[in-house]
C-alpha cells in the first residue's frame, strides 16, 4: 500500500507580526514539501542446495507521528531518543501514523550500524545470519530498542516474504532530506 506513495505536501499558514507601510498585517503563506524521505531495502540471500539467489525489495516508508516528534526532539536536543534498531516482524497490518511500537507476534531485531553517506542522508544497516530468522517477514521498522519501542518508521511488504533456515537477511534504511526546488 505504501509502495510508490509520494510524500504528502503540507501547508502552513501564518500571520506576520510585521505591518505593511499602511499599518495592515501582511499574511504570509509558506509551503513546505519534504522531498526525499525514507526507504527500506530488504535483501534476502537464499541458498537451495548449490543454487544461490538474492531478492532485493525497496519500499518507501511511513514515518510515524512519533518519528516526526523524535526528529524535532533530537534537532533541539530536548528529551532526545536514539533510533538504533531495525526490527522485522510477521505483521501484515498497514502502517498507521499513530503507531508507537512495532506490531507482530514474531519479531527479530538487530542494533543497526548508523552512517551518513552524504550530508543530507542517514543510513541504518543490520544483518541476520543464516537461520536467525525462520518465518515470514511482513513488516520492517526502525525503533529505539530490540522490543520495537519508539517506532520511527515502518513498512508492510505487499507480499510477505518467507525466510528459511539457510537464508540470510539484511535491511538498509535510508533517510534523505532535500530542499524543495
Amino acid at each position: 500500500m505504501m509502495e510508490g506513495r509520494e510524500l504528502e505536501r503540507q501547508s502552513i499558514e501564518a500571520q506576520s507580526e510585521h505591518s505593511g507601510k499602511d499599518g495592515t498585517v501582511i499574511p504570509v503563506k509558506v509551503d513546505l514539501e519534504l522531498k526525499g524521505g525514507g526507504v527500506f531495502y530488504l535483501i534476502i540471500d537464499r541458498k537451495r542446495g548449490e543454487t544461490r539467489e538474492r531478492e532485493i525489495v525497496a519500499i518507501q516508508n511511513l514515518i510515524t507521528d512519533l518519528g516526526l516528534d523524535i526528529m524535532v526532539r533530537n534537532l533541539v536536543n530536548v528529551s532526545p531518543i536514539s533510533v538504533s534498531h531495525i526490527v522485522i516482524s510477521d505483521s501484515t497490518t498497514s502502517p498507521s501514523p499513530g503507531e508507537t511500537s512495532m506490531p507482530g507476534t514474531n519479531k527479530w531485531a538487530q542494533a543497526a550500524t548508523i552512517t551518513m553517506p552524504n550530508p543530507r542522508q542517514a543510513r541504518w544497516q543490520a544483518s541476520w545470519s543464516q537461520g536467525a530468522i525462520v518465518g515470514t517477514i511482513g513488516s520492517i521498522g526502525l525503533c529505539s530498542d530490540s522490543a520495537g519501542n519508539n517506532l520511527f518508521a515502518r513498512v508492510t511488504l505487499s507480499t510477505p516474504k518467507p525466510v528459511g533456515s539457510e537464508d540470510t537477511v539484511s535491511v538498509v534504511y535510508d533517510l534523505t532530506l532535500n530542499r524543495q526546488s
